[in-house]
């Protein structure tokens, strides 16, 4: 009985961790977004606006980049602080 308990207890930390790192990795438009933020830091020497960013990644909105950076945000990739050019990049998409 012991034995099924821990298998149980193992299988369910196995899954909880491919969730988690299912739910950490970046959709395809999420890593162009993240690279594109990178290569225009390394271009410019400060981040893009939203606006700059919604234009070179050919989104029409701020509220649809909005939506990309705070997903980018949550999975721990960037941090933005609420000012202008406020995007900061906390890791790349191979770290």
């Amino acid at each position: 009985m012991a034995t099924t308990t821990f298998l149980s207890l193992d299988l369910t930390v196995l899954s909880s961790y491919a969730i988690l790192h299912h739910m950490n990795q970046l959709t395809e438009r999420q890593q162009e977004i993240l690279q594109t933020i990178i290569d225009y830091i390394a271009q410019h020497g400060f981040p893009p606006t939203h606006r700059e960013l919604a234009a070179l990644v050919s989104i029409k909105t701020t509220r649809g980049i909005e939506t990309q950076l705070h997903a980018l945000e949550k999975k721990g990739y960037i941090k933005q602080h609420h000012v202008a050019r406020g995007i900061q990049v906390l890791r790349r998409p191979d770290d």
